[in-house]
């Protein structure tokens, strides 16, 4: 299928692109400026006048960082357009998209859409909350179900904390802990809803190949844990200690109302879409941690650093790095040799 996808150069749309790219789908990302992607795919211009065509389903991902800065009057009115005012020109896009229309539109949301409810068991059939986050919540979900005007299959996404190394809230957070300055925020006793990056990338895949996923599910895993508990969890998995806490106060003076992010507490179920026959493949948090730090700290030291990069070049192996793809018979592999004539072969 022809997928279209907004948000394809992200910290979720980038892993999304390239595993639909795997399954053998033609990935349309929609920027705003040049971009460069590790996966072939067709760019298109948020500002282009020429339509869009044959566009089966779209991932809507697209959203200003709400983590980039204080929440500012100005700051918030960005954050609040970059998802209602950005759902309605993508589907004004898509109304006069030629060829084939799309059967699905997903977007993402948050459990942000829930507010600071204590130790409360939340599903989809639960109230919005209050605050911020909540009320930009409703507004985009609000957005996103105008599509159901001409859109056949319309879903939203509730995401929770996204796990993984190179981005989203770890990425932050591993460099401190790393070094034993880790601890609880606040009470420690505000409940955590977060989902491995993988299980989130395999449930929007499922999302479009299951035609009854249909209406708003929670993008969880199965095990929300209290922050104090994530935060001791976390440590056993670098190996460090986390002695440390930061109380609410201080959170509050520094981050002003952002430090809702960090807070409030949501205890979310995704038993809703586990009803349906998805299967989470890091359901408990120790898991997913593990999984993360396993083959860089608990490996080589807590602080061991992994650096990552991905680039897609459109010549096969072969052409591009011919030691490799004809190595010589009998020739004793030396690491330094090789990374010498990989430079020369990049030259």
């Amino acid at each position: 299928m022809r997928i279209l996808v907004t948000g394809a150069t992200g910290f979720v749309g980038k892993r999304l692109g390239l595993e639909l790219v795997r399954h053998g789908h033609q990935v349309v990302a929609l920027v705003r400026g040049p971009a460069r992607l590790p996966y072939p795919v067709e760019f298109h211009h948020w500002d282009e006048k020429e339509p869009l065509r044959d566009i089966d389903m779209v991932v809507h991902l697209a959203g200003e960082s709400i983590a980039d800065g204080r929440w500012t009057k100005k700051r918030k009115e960005k954050i609040l357009k970059s998802r209602t005012e950005t759902a309605e020109r993508l589907l004004q896009r898509l109304r006069l998209c030629e060829g084939r229309k799309p059967q699905l539109f997903l977007s993402a949301s948050a459990v942000g859409f829930y507010g600071d409810r204590g130790a409360e068991c939340l599903t989809e059939e639960s109230l919005p909350g209050q605050g911020f986050l909540a009320e930009t919540c409703i507004a985009w979900e609000a957005a996103t179900e105008k599509a159901r005007d001409f859109i056949p299959r319309v879903v939203s996404l509730r995401f929770g904390m996204v796990l993984e190394r190179h981005g989203g809230a770890l990425a932050t957070i591993l460099p401190v802990f790393k070094r034993g300055l880790g601890g609880k925020l606040g009470s420690g006793r505000q409940w955590m809803s977060w989902i491995h990056l993988e299980d989130l990338v395999q449930l929007i895949l499922y999302t479009v190949r299951t035609p009854e996923v249909n209406g708003v599910y929670n993008a969880v895993a199965p095990e929300p844990v209290t922050n104090e508990v994530f935060t001791k969890t976390l440590g056993q998995a670098l190996g460090v200690h986390t002695p440390f806490a930061v109380p609410a106060l201080a959170l509050k003076a520094a981050l002003g109302e952002m430090s809702e992010l960090l807070l409030a507490s949501q205890q979310v179920s995704p038993a809703k879409i586990l009803k349906l026959g998805f299967r989470f493949r890091y359901d408990r948090l120790v898991t997913a941690l593990g999984a993360i730090t396993k083959s860089v700290e608990k490996g080589r030291g807590a602080l061991c650093q992994e650096h990552f990069f991905e680039h897609w070049l459109p010549q096969p192996p072969g052409e591009v790095f011919p030691v490799l793809a004809e190595p010589k018979i009998g020739k004793p592999f030396c690491p330094i040799t090789c990374a010498q004539s990989l430079r020369a072969e990049a030259r």
